[in-house]
């Protein structure tokens, strides 16, 4: 097998990698969502993976506030082509992604993202990986309100609110559960 590289994409803005992942979710019609814009998608890349100059992984992001955990977390997913699958290309491009964003969140403390988090939609990962902690560090913190795993990689810079007694988080306009998709 040939080696696989990454392109970080966060926040760059870069045509080429957004016409990269455009071109692979529009090979594979299923890897997004009904309704998706494939365009507005690209705007939220994090990082491709690339094997003999072709895209074989996509992994994109957005910042949330996550009411829950009490904090704002990169809320990612990611995609990889079918025979990459088994690599396990997901777990390398997502330890990759998580790496990224952690360093945009050092270089940007005011914006205060505290991890990466997914929803695991996927029944495979799901049956694959049953352990609390799985690879790329992603842990288990529970599940969405449609009954899919929840798993976060938290930054090493992350920390725990400090106000004390600690209060229900104020759920602004921003703020959801993330439901996948």
């Amino acid at each position: 097998m040939s080696a696989i590289t990454f392109r970080p994409a966060w926040r760059k803005a870069d045509p080429e990698l957004e016409r990269d992942a455009i071109s692979f979710w529009s090979k594979r019609e299923k890897l997004l969502p009904r309704g998706v814009n494939p365009e507005a998608r690209a705007k939220q890349l994090c990082a491709l993976a690339y094997r003999d100059g072709e895209v074989a992984g996509v992994a994109t992001a957005t910042l949330e506030l996550v009411p829950r955990l009490r904090c704002r977390m990169a809320v990612y997913r990611c995609a990889v082509a079918i025979g990459m699958r088994r690599k396990p290309l997901s777990w390398t491009i997502t330890d990759y992604s998580r790496e990224v964003l952690e360093q945009w969140s050092l270089e940007n403390p005011d914006e205060k993202v505290m991890g990466l988090l997914a929803v695991m939609q996927a029944r495979e990962f799901v049956e694959r990986y049953p352990q609390i902690v799985a690879p790329a560090n992603m842990a288990f913190v529970g599940f969405t309100q449609n009954g899919y795993p929840v798993r976060v990689a938290w930054f090493k810079h992350a920390a725990l609110p400090t106000e004390w007694p600690p209060r229900p988080s104020r759920q602004g306009p921003a703020a959801r559960s993330p439901q996948g998709g």
